[in-house]
Order: C-alpha cells, then structure tokens, then sequence
C-alpha cells in the first residue's frame, strides 16, 4: 500500500528537511555524541563485571539487564531539556548484543530469558553454537565476538553505531593490580574483526573525500567507468571487496553503505519502499556472481554461442528478474545500484557484516536465517527458538481492535515514532525511570523493583502486542543467524517452480526478492536448504558508523577503538588498488592539504550529570 502525498510536501520531506545547514548538523553532532556516550557506558558496564577477576557470578550483568540499562541511559540523557523547542527525540535502535553467529536482532526484554530457557532444552549440548549457547543463558562466556548495535535520533536525525567487542580470559597485572587480557584475540575471529573495522575506516575516508574528489589517489580513480573523479557506488563496492578478499573472509547479505535522510534511516527496509535510494548493499547475488565469474566451463558457453544452455539460464532468470524490478508498484528510485555519486551535504551510514571464511574446507555461500518462535528446539540439535522483542509501527494500516490492552499498546506505540520500539518502552514505571537521575556508579545500580513492575506491565502489552502483529499494524525486527551452504547442495537441489515463489515473512529491498537469479533459486528454496545437515553457522564481526558529509569538513558522528586483536593476514603491497589505499590513508593524516576529518566527541562526564548543552537552536 502507498500514501498518497502531494509532490510539493515530498519535496519538503526528502529535499529541504535534508539540507545538511548548520541546525541539522547540530543535531546530527549532538545525537551522534549521545550515541557514542551510551556505547561508551555499557562498554564501561561489560568491562566492569566480565573483565574483572574479582567479581563473581553474583555480581555479572546479564545480557538482558545490559540491554535495558543501555536504553535506559539513552533515554534519560535525551530526556534533558532544550532550551529550544520542543524536538522530537529518542531510540532509533534499541541495544542489542548479538553473539558470535547471532548477526542482529538480539535484544531481550527482562521477562524473555525464562522463555527462551523453557523454550531451549539442555543448553550446554555441543551441537549448540556458541552464540546461541551464551544468548539461551543470558550470560557472555568467554571468547565470545559480541556486536553491540544502538542508535538515537534527534528530531529524526539519526546516528548509529555498532562494534565489535571480545570476552577476553583476564589475568590480575602484578605492577597495577588490576585485571588484563592474557592475550590478543586469535583466529577466524580475529581477521572478521579486523577487516570490518579495516574497511570501515577506509570506507569513511573514501566518503570524505567527495568533497575534493580531485584529491583521490590514480589507483582509485581508474576503478571509476571513463575513470572518473568522483566517489562512486562502483569505486566503494571495489574496494570493501578487495579488502574483505584479501582476509579471506566474505560480506554477510544484508551489508551496505547508504544514504540516511530524516526519518530514512534504513529501520524499515524491506518494508517501506524508500524513493531514491542511494548507496551499495550486499546480497547473496553478489557472491553468485563471484562464483560464476570464476567458472570456466560458464564463462566459455557464454563466449561460445548464442544457443548454450549457461547463456539460455541467464537471459531468463535475468529477464524474470528485471520484470521483478520493473514492478508498477515499486518506483525505479527505490532500487538500489552501484550507478550513484556521492557529494557534499549527505549524510551516509556504514554497516558492515564479516564473516571469516578460513574454517570451512569447501565453496559455499554465506546466507542468514531468520529465527522464530517455531525454528525449531536447540535439543534437536536445530536453531534456537526465540521471541522478537522490537516492533515498528506500520503506519500505513488502520484498524479497530477488539482487546482493550491491544487499544492502549496502539495508542502507546502511535506516541513514539517510525523507529523500532521495546514493550518496555511502553511501560509507566520505565517512564517514571526516565526522569530520575543518571547512576554513573555501577556498584550503587539497582531498579528490582521497578525492573519487577516493568515484567508485569510488558505481560499486558504482549497480549495487545500479538493482535496488533495479527492485523498487520507493526512488524517485528527479525533475529538472525549467519549459516554457511556448500555450492554443491545449492547447484544439486531439484527446483520445478524456479524463482516464482517470494518469502513474504523475510522481506528485502526491492529488486533483491530473488537471492540467486542466475541459479535460478527462490528464497523460499534457499530458506529449505538451511535445513541441511552440512550448514554450519559462523561467527560474525560487524562495524557501523555514521558520517556527515560537507564541503569544507566531514564529521564522523560515530567511531570506536578498535579491540586488541592479531589477524595472520595482511593487504598485497603489490597490488595496485592496496597502494591507492594507502595513499588515501596518508591523505586522511594530512592535516593541511590532506582529507579534513573530524571526530565528534562523546558528552564528557560534567555534562552527562548536568544538562546536555542546547544544540538546538
């Protein structure tokens, strides 16, 4: 369904609300900082119980109390006044902390652990993941790759992050007396996680530069068509596989660098058909065609003639597909393409999922699979079942419902914005939460009570919250996991409908309905193949950030430390697109004639305590 919306107020919302002038860059600034000061905390959380030889089990942070004290600090600093007017403030991404091959999603409210227990017998069973072992007791364990995500959005101008931590063994330092890493983080995880924050960094500079795009290094302009200067979709696709290839590892679908407007900040892709969508996203077809690029036997029916069976299965699943992305529903704009400039006065997140491919022994593709409450019991050695807990209004459905608790989840949920929302969210007491004043010291955090009030108003939303799901007026945001498919069960499958079935549960951007088009595989087949007994789940590391692009200065509104880590790989000096790399590393460190790049701060501790300063005006 489309609203219908004249042309002069879709030129106010997608072209004047988006003017990158001083106000909204303000705002872009003060979000990211409050971002980059709630990642700080629960990193300062984490650290405090998981890094500390001295603290015992009692004393641990669970996973679901990390995500609540996260969101709650969030909302209690953007609840500070403005001296300005009245803005609309708040949660764009609620926290999640997603283990080891667990991709997004996971973000427990307080009351889903006994759930989740009930739901997933015997935890500690060596067919379990790793992930899914430490998610199922609501506890990390040691060695585990944890994605933090949380994002915040000031009158719709939004700022997010994610990164990349380790639960390192600790050992007690006999100078200092405090608790150390024994050592570097080792492995397959290692190199996922350096390459993500590797290419993050690169990506970051290569935007910034397009606002002197004379200034890019030779090796980086031939990638361009006609060798451009200019940052394109083309240029930025090249190099993050270059780099993610270099490492031995592979993009996990879903991956992306875009453009974020007010209010488009990708929440609900899939959902929402977004008008001229701007930026490079990875999907399985991507590495499909890496496979049949390295095909000989593919390459030379192609070049052979005009009648062989490689070329007749391409046409067709081509052509099926562009009819697919010619949809009289979907606008042209809404697709995404390599075929985009980046300039000055855009605003672009960088989200990047990597996965290590170095303990597989044979070619497959990286997918993601949607967990639910039926994917199956843990005990079967099959996926964990889970319980979605972020949900997005759909605000193009209307409805009377029956439930009076369904009524005031509705209205409650209408009073908060397009971004996802937590039943706690909704809750009285966490409001009243709020407003009290911000506990910087760990040791004095307490809120059972409150924490037990908050458990007993989210059983009455879930009721209403299950009606509103039946009658389409939100959605859930989707927990997945990374799985790995051998090509031979893929190529093997027998498939009489070819691509004609679409999974409408998983929806993606459009045009990206069909994953593997040329092998002419639906993602309601691809979906029954992650059933088989030879997938295998991978660890993920995953690093995103948002920049602000002007002319004279690019701010980087979101950035984190990378972990102490050691990967076996390193980039070919040799290679000709290495060497623009890094030139362009060097341009970043040129303070004068260099890539002007500035790091937006968190808020210092004085203004955490005090008011935040207004940025409002």
């Amino acid at each position: 369904m489309s609203i219908a919306i004249s042309e002069n107020d879709t030129n106010i919302l997608l072209k004047t609300k988006n003017v990158l002038d001083e106000p909204v860059l303000d705002k872009y600034q003060l979000a990211g900082k409050i971002t980059q000061t709630t990642l700080q905390y629960i990193t300062s959380l984490i650290n405090s119980c998981y890094h500390d030889s001295n603290k015992d089990e009692n004393q641990l942070f669970s996973i679901s109390q990390l995500c609540f004290l996260a969101d709650l600090f969030m909302n209690q600093l953007l609840a500070k006044d403005f001296k300005g007017k009245t803005l609309e403030k708040g949660i764009a991404f609620p926290c999640s902390i997603d283990i080891d091959e667990i991709a997004n999603g996971w973000s427990p409210e307080l009351d889903d652990p006994l759930f989740i227990k009930e739901k997933n017998n015997d935890p500690d069973s060596e067919n379990i993941p790793s992930g899914a072992r430490s998610s199922i007791k609501n506890f990390l364990s040691i060695g585990d790759l944890i994605k933090i995500t949380l994002g915040c959005q000031i009158d719709g101008y939004t700022s997010q992050i994610t990164h990349t931590l380790c639960v390192y063994p600790t050992e007690i330092n006999p100078e200092s007396g405090l608790s150390q890493a024994t050592g570097p983080l080792l492995g397959a995880k290692a190199d996922a996680a350096a390459v993500a924050q590797i290419a993050k960094d690169v990506v970051v500079n290569l935007l910034a530069s397009a606002a002197s795009p004379e200034k890019l290094p030779e090796n980086l302009k031939s990638v361009n068509p006609n060798g451009e200067t200019k940052v394109t979709g083309h240029l930025l696709r090249k190099v993050v596989d270059h780099l993610i290839e270099s490492y031995n590892c592979a993009l996990v679908p879903g991956s992306k660098i875009r453009r974020i407007r007010r209010f488009l900040a990708g929440q609900n892709e899939g959902i929402v058909a977004e008008r001229e969508f701007k930026g490079c996203v990875w999907y399985e077809s991507n590495q499909e065609n890496l496979l049949l690029a390295k095909s000989q036997q593919y390459q030379n029916d192609l070049n052979n003639n005009e009648g062989s069976n490689a070329l007749a299965l391409l046409q067709d699943s081509e052509n099926a597909h562009e009819d697919k992305q010619k949809s009289a529903f979907i606008y042209d704009s809404a697709i995404a393409t390599d075929d985009f400039v980046v300039y000055p006065g855009e605003v672009y997140l960088i989200d990047l999922k990597v996965v290590s491919l170095s303990d597989v022994q044979e070619l497959g593709l990286v997918t993601v699979e949607t967990l639910t409450e039926y994917s199956g019991s843990t005990s079967t050695g099959r996926n964990m079942t889970v319980r979605n807990s972020q949900f997005i209004r759909d605000y193009t459905q209307m409805k009377d419902l029956k439930l009076r608790t369904s009524r005031e989840c509705l209205s409650k949920m209408d009073k908060q914005s397009v971004y996802p929302v937590k039943l706690t969210y909704l809750s009285d007491e966490y409001q009243k939460l709020i407003q009290s004043p911000i506990e910087l010291n760990f040791q004095n955090i307490n809120y059972i009570e409150s924490q037990n009030v908050i458990v007993k108003d989210n059983l009455k939303s879930r009721m209403g919250m299950n009606e509103i799901i039946d009658n389409f007026l939100a959605t859930s945001k989707p927990v997945q996991i990374v799985k790995y498919i051998p090509w031979d069960v893929i190529v093997n499958v027998a498939n009489p409908d070819g691509v004609k079935s679409i999974d409408a549960v998983n929806p993606t951007l459009p045009g990206f309905e069909i994953p593997l088009p040329k092998l002419n595989i639906s993602a309601l087949k691809l979906k029954s193949l992650l059933k088989n007994s030879r997938t295998i789940p991978l660890p993920v590391a995953r690093e995103a950030c948002t920049v602000a692009i002007t002319d004279s200065l690019t701010y980087k509104l979101t950035h984190a430390e990378p972990i102490y880590l050691q990967s076996k790989y390193e980039l070919n000096p040799n290679s000709p697109l290495t060497q623009g790399i890094y030139q362009l590393v060097e341009l970043s460190k040129d303070s004068r004639f260099g890539i002007k790049i500035r790091n937006v701060k968190p808020l210092s501790e004085k203004a955490v305590k005090s008011k935040v300063p207004d940025l409002s005006e």
